[in-house]
């Protein structure tokens, strides 16, 4: 959310420049955060444009995507400078941009959700211990059971979790080898699951999170999981075998109801 309005705000600024004369410089000022992409569009369909360093350091990093646009992403705390030119109607210009990179804002937010090659969503759950839940529920009121549905919603059949996993939230921050602790609350409700292999990372198995799964006939909890939360397998009534670990000390109410 704050690369898009900052990016908004520097298109806003781009489009207030006029390219008159030859040889025009302007400069700026880019904030972001360490493991942050951050995307710049001239937008200038006829310019050819070159982007690189103005002076070596490790504070940022740069790639072109095209003739018109970049992405500048953090790599360590500091400051510093990146030079872009480029040719408009035979006019030169030339931008400036001193880079600020800081530490990460570690905050969890609502939109730190991302999509693994597997198609799963996840949700960082602690940027600082790289933990993160499979699933999504909301950060600002984590007892209402809200769901942002990804292609879990369409899983069936047997589905094996991974006890790490890496990729991009939706924010545009970088998300690398975090450990998979939780299942978040109705992550595969109803589904039409045969077969849940759970990694031993995992110590929370939040509310509702299999409930009315039908199609489950066994399920074997790791000895990592301390917390069964409320109607966790409610409905799960094809179930003949569970598995439950000494590591665990909370079942939650009607975690098991229905299951005949």
């Amino acid at each position: 959310m704050k690369s898009i309005i900052k990016n908004l705000l520097l298109l806003t600024f781009l489009a207030l420049l006029p390219f008159q004369g030859n040889a025009a410089i302007y400069k700026g000022t880019i904030n972001i955060e360490v493991g942050e992409n951050y995307s710049v569009d001239v937008g200038f369909s006829y310019s050819t444009v070159s982007g690189y360093w103005t002076k070596s350091n490790s504070t940022f990093g740069f790639r072109s995507q095209g003739q018109t646009s970049c992405t500048i992403y953090g790599i360590n705390e500091g400051t510093g400078t990146l030079r872009w030119k480029g040719v408009v109607n035979a006019d030169d210009f030339e931008y400036y941009w001193t880079v600020v990179v800081e530490e990460p804002d570690n905050e969890i937010h609502d939109w730190d959700y991302f999509v693994t090659d597997d198609n799963f969503l996840y949700q960082v759950t602690d940027w600082t211990k790289k933990t993160c839940r499979i699933g999504w529920n909301s950060v600002e009121n984590p007892e209402s059971g809200t769901y942002r549905y990804g292609d879990q919603a369409n899983r069936e059949g047997k589905i094996v979790i991974p006890s790490k996993v890496s990729g991009q939230t939706n924010s545009g921050k970088k998300v690398n080898g975090f450990t998979v602790t939780e299942v978040a609350p109705y992550a595969f409700s109803k589904r039409k699951l045969s077969e849940i292999v759970l990694p031993n990372t995992i110590t929370t198995i939040g509310d509702n999170a299999f409930r009315g799964c039908s199609n489950l006939t066994s399920i074997a909890i790791p000895n990592s999981v301390i917390c069964i939360g409320d109607d966790a397998f409610r409905d799960c009534n094809g179930l003949t075998s569970v598995t439950i670990p000494n590591s665990v000390t909370s079942i939650g109410e009607f975690a098991f109801y229905g299951c005949i």
